[in-house]
């Protein structure tokens, strides 16, 4: 498995920034009507700025601020793309028809 770099997570990090400006109006952030049943397919096809939104988006749809743990939501942004094979500029090339929901393991989000 491939280590992530710290130029992806500089622009994790950024995106993240980014985003957490509308997480208030999250809903009119993007196009996602339900960002948790998005597919790996779909997340690879998005740009930057659109997967980070529909990150934050599935955060919020889980019952989680995705404004209280830049970490956690980072945690949570690689763990999609690590299940999607979806790296920063590039397609995905795993778990193609499953919703990017099913890369996070949601028992665990909020714990140390």
């Amino acid at each position: 498995m491939k280590k992530t770099t710290a130029k992806t997570m500089t622009r994790i990090l950024a995106g993240v920034a980014g985003v957490t400006m509308c997480a208030t109006m999250l809903s009119g952030c993007g196009p996602f009507s339900k960002a948790s049943k998005m597919t790996c397919e779909e997340y690879g096809q998005l740009d930057y700025n659109d997967r980070s939104d529909a990150i934050m988006k599935m955060i919020e749809e889980h019952g989680f601020d995705s404004t209280s743990s830049v970490m956690g939501t980072l945690a949570i942004g690689t763990d999609v793309e690590v299940y999607c094979g979806a790296t920063a500029g590039s397609t995905s090339t795993k778990n193609q028809d499953e919703p990017i929901q099913n890369g996070v393991d949601w028992d665990s989000v909020g714990k140390k």
